[in-house]
Formats: C-alpha cells, sequence, structure tokens
C-alpha cells in the first residue's frame, strides 16, 4: 500500500487558508522524505519517536534546573553537578552510594 507515492490526491483548496498552508507544509514534509518513511514501514522494529530516551532524561534536566536557586551562584552549580552525575549513574545503574 505505501510502496509508491501516492496517487489520487485531491488538492482542492481548503476555505482556511492557514489550514491549507499548513497541510500543503505537512504533504511536502511527507514527499521530501518519502523513501525514509518506505524504509521505517519496511523494517517494523524502529521505535516512531524517542519518548523513551526524553523521559527518562527529563527528572535529570529538571532537577538541574531547580537546583540552580540553591543559595549562592557556586552552591546552586556544585548542586547541578552533583545531581547530573547521579542521574546520570542511574541511567548506567551504577549505584553510587555502594
Amino acid at each position: 500500500m505505501l510502496s509508491t507515492l501516492p496517487t489520487g490526491v485531491a488538492l482542492t483548496p481548503l476555505r482556511n487558508p492557514i489550514r491549507t498552508l499548513l497541510w500543503c507544509k505537512a504533504l511536502s514534509y511527507s514527499l521530501k522524505r518519502w523513501e525514509k518513511l518506505m524504509l521505517y514501514t519496511s523494517v517494523g522494529k524502529l521505535e516512531i519517536d524517542n519518548n523513551l530516551v526524553e523521559n527518562s532524561l527529563r527528572p535529570i534536566a529538571i532537577g538541574r534546573k531547580n537546583y540552580l536557586f540553591a543559595g549562592s551562584h557556586q552552591a546552586a552549580q556544585r548542586a547541578a553537578m552533583i545531581y547530573s552525575l547521579l542521574g546520570s549513574c542511574k541511567l548506567k545503574g551504577v549505584e553510587p552510594f555502594e
């Protein structure tokens, strides 16, 4: 079904010019990357997004930002570095306190 470029797509103008522009941009984006899309659909074991990675890194980034309010600039920098180190240990499965 997806092995060839789509045919018969009606390019009828939409009533809202902003929607028309967004629709045309989306279509253009897809057509420019059609070969890669076909490769993605044929492999089947690739993830469609990187949410797992982003969700695992988010607590580290949020904690690092929160520790910027640690009383002084130097204390905030130290706290952010320690939090990053502990978060990296957690991601790698290393127990830093043993």
